[in-house]
């Protein structure tokens, strides 16, 4: 292997890792924000290696200040969250290695000066307050008197479920708005939020829009919003390459995790992740993602009706070619020039039940016409509807409508069963 080649591969590799952490920190920020479907939420988790099973869950956000109880310059926040995040995983795996218990932390991937994360510690001992006190403790430890930030650690309660975490979360947003009316530095739990208190307007960050715009295919909007967030950028001076690279990227992961469905999702995410790494000025920064952010909106409405479209060919192909016993998924996704999950999918959205299903439904009311506007035989009428065997067609029809197909025949209307 050429020297050239194990560097591009190397290069493949770290952009990669920087992918599957940006996921991950998206996950946990849609988490966060309440943005993530109840139904599937514990699946994204254990697809991106966030453990689901026997483990408790806490909500843990951190606001560096100043000593002087002013915010980090905003030039700064950037590398020094990812150094704070760098340390607190560290710690994690410290406490792990002492305890033999699996704390974890995952960060979310936000656009804001605070540090945000969800720990997960697995509860086979019932130790797990204990273990993430320790945790909390030694980010307290690292305000020393030589720094010149200090930290306020909000730990949200331990929930059973991921889908508790958002609440906790609301709660320690409200405290650590008001962390400047108490001392810094202490630690704040849940319980000292006051329910008395009037939540503020939720904070919804710039990602949050973006994401919006981009799955609503308004490109407009979602071009304006790119154009917002960066103006903040060119306005601030101190700000670093690196900063508004990091940003760019995590702007950059949230096009593509809103548009799921585009072909070759992963060969592109690598190269623009990579391209980005190597521009040189905010400016290109800028035209580069808000490029990508109205293609994607503008894909998003043209695949949406591509579905439409796709769903609408796959019935009608199913309900002409009914009759054929062979009739499979793999044809009809070979028909319509689509993959099998994809075609499965379709259906799902558009009839609401699996190929099976349907096409057993639209053969099974085929034949219920037959039986009752015709005189052929049952083997006649199982063999035009798409069934090889007259014995198995019996047996499937008694199952569904209630009445064996020659009863039915008999008795008409009175006893006509519904097939599901």
């Amino acid at each position: 292997m050429s020297e050239q080649t194990h560097n591009l591969n190397a290069e493949a590799m770290d952009t990669l890792k920087i992918g599957e952490w940006m996921a991950r920190g998206e996950f946990v920020h849609g988490l966060f924000n309440g943005l993530l479907n109840r139904g599937t939420l514990v699946q994204q988790a254990a697809a991106l290696g966030i453990p689901s099973a026997k483990q408790i869950y806490y909500a843990l956000i951190l606001a560096p200040d100043m000593k002087n109880g002013k915010d980090v310059p905003y030039g700064e926040q950037g590398p020094y969250k990812l150094r704070l995040e760098r340390q607190i995983e560290a710690v994690c795996k410290e406490i792990s290695e002492e305890t033999g218990m699996d704390l974890r932390v995952y960060f979310t991937v936000d656009i804001n000066p605070a540090v945000s994360g969800l720990i997960t510690v697995n509860d086979r001992t019932n130790s797990s307050q204990a273990v993430v006190e320790q945790l909390v403790q030694r980010i307290l430890a690292m305000n020393t008197d030589e720094s010149e930030r200090i930290i306020t650690v909000a730990l949200g309660s331990p929930c059973r479920k991921l889908q508790e975490v958002t609440d906790s979360v609301t709660k320690l947003r409200e405290v650590l708005r008001n962390r400047h009316n108490r001392a810094l530095g202490i630690i704040c739990r849940e319980s000292e939020y006051q329910e008395k208190k009037p939540i503020l307007d939720r904070i919804s960050l710039p990602i949050g829009f973006l994401l919006f715009y981009v799955r609503a295919g308004d490109a407009e909007s979602a071009e304006r919003e790119i154009r917002r967030i960066f103006k903040s950028f060119r306005d601030e001076e101190s700000l670093s390459l690196d900063s508004a690279r990091i940003v760019t990227m995590e702007l950059a992961i949230t096009i593509f995790k809103a548009n799921t469905t585009k072909e070759n999702e992963l060969v592109s995410y690598l190269y623009i992740l990579n391209h980005i790494q190597k521009l040189n000025t905010i400016m290109e920064m800028e035209e580069e993602v808000a490029t990508l952010a109205v293609q994607a909106a503008e894909h998003r409405v043209a695949n949406e009706n591509r579905r439409t479209r796709l769903a609408e060919q796959a019935v009608d192909y199913i309900h002409i070619h009914h009759s054929d016993e062979s009739l499979n998924l793999q044809m009809v996704a070979n028909e319509l020039s689509i993959s099998v999950p994809y075609l499965t999918l379709l259906l799902r959205e558009e009839t609401g039940k699996t190929f099976s299903a349907h096409l057993q439904t639209i053969r099974l009311e085929r034949a219920k016409q037959l039986l009752l506007t015709t005189d052929e035989s049952v083997a006649k009428i199982a063999a035009e509807v798409g069934y090889g065997s007259s014995q198995y067609f019996s047996t499937t029809f008694k199952e569904f409508t209630g009445v064996a197909p020659g009863k039915f025949r008999i008795s008409g209307p009175t006893e006509r069963g519904t097939v599901s």
